[in-house]
């Protein structure tokens, strides 16, 4: 209970119902003078904090890739990149057409492209907190930001068709 992940994602639900309960018929918020002051030094401040966030995950995935072992884990990566780059966005195109056969197209590509995405830097910092091997997950997000270069345009060749 004392993960961090899960305090803020606790955190920003309750500041999201307590903004709820102050909205007024209008949708704007209703709030005295000095709590709007504060509430927007405090957005402000989080505002800065989360925009140093990328960039710091970025150096640290970057210090903690290790070539010879993402040459000793090769199997391994080249077996997880490929099944976020090339059989999940098959699955998915595949369920869409199975379930939602009436989908429009763009519908179709967005989901493809979305599940063709690389994966995400937050994988590298919740890795981390959890303590899995950091320089795996820094290899596979390394891949498999490189070689969506590739297969995203494919992806959208196959969505769209020729």
């Amino acid at each position: 209970m004392l993960n961090p992940i899960l305090l803020s994602a606790a955190a920003g639900v309750a500041v999201a119902l307590l903004a709820e309960q102050c909205r007024g018929a209008d949708g704007a918020l209703r709030l005295p003078g000095p709590v709007v002051a504060s509430a927007t030094l405090i957005g402000s401040f989080l505002k800065l904090i989360g925009s140093m966030g990328l960039p710091l995950a970025l150096l640290s995935i970057g210090a903690s890739l290790k070539w010879e072992q993402t040459r000793s884990h090769l199997g391994a990566l080249a077996w997880t990149v490929g099944c976020k780059l090339v059989l999940l966005p098959l699955a998915t195109l595949l369920l869409i057409r199975f379930f939602c056969p009436d989908a429009g197209e763009a519908a179709r590509g967005v989901a493809v492209i979305l599940s063709a995405a690389p994966s995400a830097v937050a994988m590298y910092v919740i890795s981390c907190q959890m303590g899995v091997e950091r320089g795996f997950v820094s290899s596979m997000l390394l891949l498999s930001t490189a070689l969506s270069v590739v297969t995203i345009p494919v992806w959208i060749y196959v969505v769209k068709g020729p």
